[in-house]
Parts: C-alpha cells; sequence; structure tokens
C-alpha cells in the first residue's frame, strides 16, 4: 500500500505564541483593545471596524510549549510531508524571528493569509488537498471559528482524515519554566527578537527555546 501524504498546519497568535499585540475594535469612535484570545470569540457587530497594525512586529513572544514542541517533532522528526504556520497576520517576518527564536530554521512554510476570515484558512488546506493530494491533515488552532471551518471540509473530501484541535485557554497558560518567566524572575528587561538583559544591555538570548547567557568573546 504506498504512503499516504499528511500536511501540518498551526495557527501562530495563542496557539504557538503569546506576544503583546492587540487588535483594536473601533467602535463609534472609540478604540477598543483586545487580546487575541478574546478576538477569537468575538462576534462582529455592524459598524465595527479593526485595526490590527500590532500584529506587524513580533511583540514579547512568549512559547506556548505544548504546541511549540508539537511543531517542532513535526519538522524535526520528519511526521509530515508538509509543515506550515498559517497565520492571520498580514506579515511572515514576525512568524519567521519566532521560529528562529526557538530554533527551527529550516522545514516550515509561513503563510500570512492578512484576514481573520476563518474561511480563508479552510480554503488554503482545500487547496492543498486538492492541488497535492494530501489525505491527512492535522490542524491546530484557537479560534472556534477556525476550528469549525476545517472540520467543514470534512463533507467535501471524505476520504481525507481531518484532525482539527482546538487550542484551549488552559493550554496557553505559560509555565514557570519559560524563558519569559525565567527572565522576570531575573530582573530582566526585554529588548525584543528574544533578547533579554539590565541596564540597557543585552545579557541574554533565547536559543532553542531556552534561555541563555551572552558569553563575551575576548
Amino acid at each position: 500500500m504506498p504512503k499516504g501524504k499528511t500536511l501540518f498546519v498551526s495557527d501562530f497568535d495563542d496557539t504557538l505564541a503569546q506576544t503583546d499585540a492587540r487588535v483594536f475594535v473601533i467602535r463609534n469612535g472609540k478604540r477598543i483593545p483586545m487580546s487575541p484570545e478574546q478576538y477569537a470569540v468575538y462576534q462582529e457587530r455592524p459598524g465595527d471596524k479593526f485595526d490590527f497594525s500590532e500584529f506587524n512586529e513580533l511583540k514579547n513572544p512568549r512559547p506556548i510549549i505544548r504546541f511549540s514542541k508539537l511543531l517542532r517533532a513535526a519538522v524535526l522528526d520528519k511526521k509530515a510531508d508538509k509543515v506550515v504556520v498559517l497565520t492571520a497576520r498580514g506579515h511572515t517576518r514576525p512568524v519567521a524571528q519566532f521560529l528562529k527564536m526557538i530554533g527551527i530554521k529550516t522545514g516550515v512554510s509561513i503563510a500570512a493569509l492578512g484576514s481573520s476570515d476563518p474561511q480563508k484558512k479552510a480554503d488554503y488546506i482545500d487547496k492543498h488537498i486538492q492541488r497535492d493530494g494530501y489525505d491527512r491533515v492535522a490542524f491546530v488552532d484557537d479560534s472556534p471559528k477556525n476550528i469549525e471551518a476545517v472540520r467543514a471540509l470534512q463533507k467535501k473530501h471524505p476520504k481525507v482524515k481531518i484532525l482539527a484541535h482546538q487550542a484551549t485557554t488552559g493550554e496557553h497558560k505559560p509555565k514557570k519554566d519559560t524563558p519569559s518567566q525565567q527572565a522576570k524572575s531575573q530582573g530582566l528587561e526585554y529588548f525584543g527578537f528574544g533578547r533579554y538583559g539590565k541596564d540597557g544591555k543585552v545579557t541574554h538570548t533565547v536559543k532553542d527555546g531556552k534561555l541563555q547567557k551572552v558569553i563575551k568573546k575576548n
């Protein structure tokens, strides 16, 4: 029997990582900030406008250990024929910076949809099933709307095994041994791009998901 093809797709915000980026809902002239977790379950109201500009940068990223490890395993252990980070963000750069921070430099495609429409993620996966012949799909996302849209593909592709897992709030809680928590306990300031330090000097960096002290070269 020929070997099947597996596609592994993961969301980014509140699935692989938590950041300080917020969505702003503009309603009646007011700007209402929301975390990605809040926005994932937000029901849009008539007249709402949205500002996603903070997602153009990677703001204070904290890996969500369970799914970061799952992504690393999919890449390093070659558990999938293609691994994709599928984000609603409009730019791939912040995701690429995060992947490098946790030790993943190759083996992952990044698709930035520039849209929070759940159907866009379903369409992306649908296109790959039809074009490339994947018969197994694993999808991880914190948004119930995105999960529902991808699960609906099962009716269109009854012979494809589609596993869509919703990353729940409990799974998002950072562990005490995350780099962010370690740095905080040492009184270090975050300088961006996985760098921490004191008095304006970088003393620690995050490498392979771990906080490590910078060794000065003579």
